[in-house]
C-alpha cells in the first residue's frame, strides 16, 4: 500500500507540474509576464489535479476509505515532487527553450522600477535603487527557478495539508 501511496504523490506531483507549467507558456503566449503579477494565479490548478489525485487514491486503492495521515502525506509529498519538478521545467523553459520568456520579465521589472523611482529613492537612497535597478540585469533562469521553488513548495505545502484533511474519510470504528 505504501509503495501506491507514493506512486500516485509522485504522478500528482508530476501532473501538479505540468499543468503549472502549460499555464506558464499560456500566460506567456498571451505577452503577460508569468513571474510578475501573475505569479500564482497557477495554484487552483495545482489544487485541482491535487484533489483528483486525493480522490483517485481513496478510490482506486483505499476502497473509498483514506486516513488523515495518509491524505496529509500524500498532500505533502505532492508538494514536494511538483514543486521540484516545476522548477526544474521553469529552468529548462528558461534557459533554453524560451529566453525571451526571461528577458520579458527582465524588462517588466525594470520599467517598474524606473515608474516607481520617485518612491523608492525617497524609501531607500539613490545608491540602493541603482543597485537593484543593476541587479535585475543579473536575473537568471536558475534564479527564478530556484524563486518558484520555494513559492510552490511552500504554499503547497499549505494547499496539500488542507486538501488532504478535507478528502480524508476515516472508516466508523467498531
Amino acid at each position: 500500500m505504501k509503495h501506491k501511496l507514493l506512486l500516485t504523490a509522485i504522478a500528482t506531483g508530476m501532473a501538479a507540474a505540468t499543468a503549472m507549467a502549460v499555464f506558464l507558456v499560456v500566460l506567456y503566449g498571451f505577452q503577460l509576464n508569468p513571474f510578475g503579477q501573475y505569479k500564482l494565479m497557477f495554484m487552483p490548478l495545482y489544487a485541482l489535479v491535487l484533489m483528483f489525485g486525493l480522490w483517485h487514491f481513496r478510490k482506486q486503492h483505499m476502497g473509498g476509505w483514506l486516513h488523515g495521515w495518509q491524505a496529509i502525506f500524500l498532500g505533502v509529498l505532492t508538494a514536494i515532487v511538483a514543486a521540484a519538478t516545476y522548477a526544474a521545467v521553469v529552468y529548462g523553459l528558461l534557459a533554453y527553450i524560451l529566453p525571451n520568456m526571461l528577458m520579458l520579465h527582465r524588462a517588466e521589472l525594470n520599467n517598474w522600477m524606473v515608474r516607481h523611482r520617485v518612491v523608492m529613492v525617497e524609501q531607500m537612497g539613490s545608491q540602493a535603487y541603482a543597485n537593484n535597478l543593476q541587479a535585475i540585469e543579473r536575473i537568471t533562469a536558475a534564479d527564478i527557478a530556484l524563486d518558484e521553488w520555494i513559492k510552490t513548495a511552500a504554499i503547497g505545502l499549505v494547499i496539500g495539508m488542507a486538501v488532504g484533511l478535507f478528502f480524508k474519510k476515516t472508516p466508523p470504528s467498531k
